[in-house]
């Protein structure tokens, strides 16, 4: 918060965002119905893929230490794919492949807009979501395989009932 900003002013934002929940849900599931979705299980190749071309360390590929696994008896995520010793590196993904809210931010298709926007401005946390929603829906997106990884929908805690 502001330094000049009082507690009533607070309030006032709180509940302006809260009465756009709704709004903002809504959004949400019409973006998400409208992104040519690949299931998750069948996106983990162009991931992997993804990952691996974009690595500058080539002792930490996807598939030489680790790999990943869908749909096991134990769920699904990154699995060994040899003995490591105590502490030893099996996967690095460099910091160009960590979507952060200065990327959102300085993003060239939504950047301005995120940075303009007044609800955006405040909570990174709805830029972030304002920057996946857009590139989910670029099928050329830098990011794209990443995204059709992720579950196209969670709950946070702003949207609990």
């Amino acid at each position: 918060a502001a330094a000049n900003e009082t507690v009533d002013d607070i309030a006032r934002t709180v509940k302006q965002l809260w009465t756009a929940v709704p709004g903002v849900k809504q959004v949400q599931k019409q973006l998400v119905g409208e992104v040519a979705a690949v299931p998750r299980e069948q996106a983990f190749p162009r991931f992997v893929e993804w990952i691996n071309s974009n690595s500058d360390d080539v002792n930490s590929l996807v598939g030489q230490k680790c790999t990943f696994e869908w749909g096991t008896s134990k769920g699904s995520g990154v699995v060994a794919a040899a003995d490591l010793k105590r502490g030893e590196p099996f996967i690095v993904i460099p910091r160009r492949l960590c979507i952060s809210v200065q990327d959102a931010y300085g993003d060239a298709v939504v950047g301005r807009f995120l940075k303009s926007d007044p609800m955006c401005a405040r909570m990174p946390n709805v830029a972030l979501a304002v920057f996946l929603a857009v590139h989910r829906r670029n099928p050329e997106s830098f990011w794209r395989p990443y995204l059709d990884v992720l579950p196209t929908q969670i709950d946070l805690p702003l949207s609990f009932a």
